[in-house]
């Protein structure tokens, strides 16, 4: 396929404002567009900006036109929002498409009908009907669980409490982390090689790590004497068959979190990519220091 140059970024949010730097210093030129016009001053000199309607299909064909690629990064509860975006983009003739689907196991076929997974296969699903109709070429980059959403949102340990709910006897099941930063250069990554990243998804993690491994390194770090609260989920299975029936029977935010941290630790799904395109994506593997690091500033 041609060479990726114009590529439009859809939202600048917590990961958006991270793709943004890394699309440009990638070599590409870069177009934001948003919902709204408050982003605009504060991009960088040379970053263009467009307002468009997510529910316009003709408004954001007219925007789309000349983008050689779109990058979403909307919020998780804007998932759909993406469809008509899809059908702008091919109606504008662009030629790759990356789905806001980083960091969650939608491409496991055990975990894909899971609630919080339902709007992204959609999402999915419609990407490979217009790539096997030849309309359109998209990527999936799978990360993992964000390293910052991992400890600094208490995903792991609850630094604020000291305390940890373990999954299993040890909480030894491994996951898939890779930070923001590392995460917004494989996207650049994948659109520098578009013929090897094209129709499929990419696989990048820059650790692998556990509840315990977390809770070790907190009470390493913390001062002398902390004390901590150690609880234990002994069945996991039946632990997550109850956050799955409370998202069921009330799907909001804190059941469908609660859903998610099951999903990564109770091992009933493999959180641990069996193979990585760190290699093509330029994705180094970090030592244990540098997630002692990151725990040792969210203990502060």
């Amino acid at each position: 396929m041609a060479l990726i140059k114009n590529v439009g970024l859809i939202g600048k949010g917590l990961f958006g404002s991270a793709v943004l730097p890394a699309l440009l210093d990638a070599g590409f030129t870069v177009t934001v567009f948003s919902r709204h016009e408050k982003n605009k001053d504060s991009l960088p000199t040379g970053v263009a900006h467009a307002v468009v309607d997510y529910s316009s299909v003709d408004g954001m064909t007219k925007a789309f036109r000349g983008q050689d690629a779109l990058v979403s990064t909307i919020g998780f509860d804007s998932i759909l929002a993406q469809k008509p975006m899809i059908d702008a983009a091919v109606e504008a003739g662009v030629k790759r498409f990356i789905p806001a689907d980083y960091t969650s196991f939608s491409t496991d076929p055990a975990a894909a009908q899971l609630p919080q997974h339902l709007a992204l296969t959609a999402v999915q699903k419609q990407l490979r009907d217009y790539a096997e109709a030849g309309r359109l070429e998209y990527t999936i980059v799978a990360t993992g669980v964000f390293l910052e959403f991992l400890i600094d949102y208490g995903f792991a340990v609850n630094w604020k409490e000291r305390s940890a709910q373990l999954w299993g006897e040890k909480g030894d099941y491994p996951v898939s982390v890779t930070s923001l930063a590392a995460a917004a250069r494989a996207v650049g990554e994948v659109l520098r090689n578009p013929a090897q990243t094209r129709n499929r998804a990419v696989y990048v993690n820059e650790l692998v790590v556990t509840q315990a491994q977390i809770l070790r390194l907190g009470e390493e770090v913390a001062p002398e004497g902390t004390e901590w609260t150690v609880t234990r989920f002994e069945d996991p299975n039946a632990e997550f068959e109850k956050r799955l029936q409370a998202v069921l029977q009330r799907p909001e935010m804190d059941t469908i979190m609660a859903l998610v941290v099951a999903t990564l630790f109770s091992g009933k799904f493999k959180a641990q990519f069996a193979e990585l395109d760190n290699e093509l994506l330029g994705v180094e593997l970090l030592p244990e220091a540098a997630l002692r690091a990151r725990v040792a500033a969210a203990l502060k």
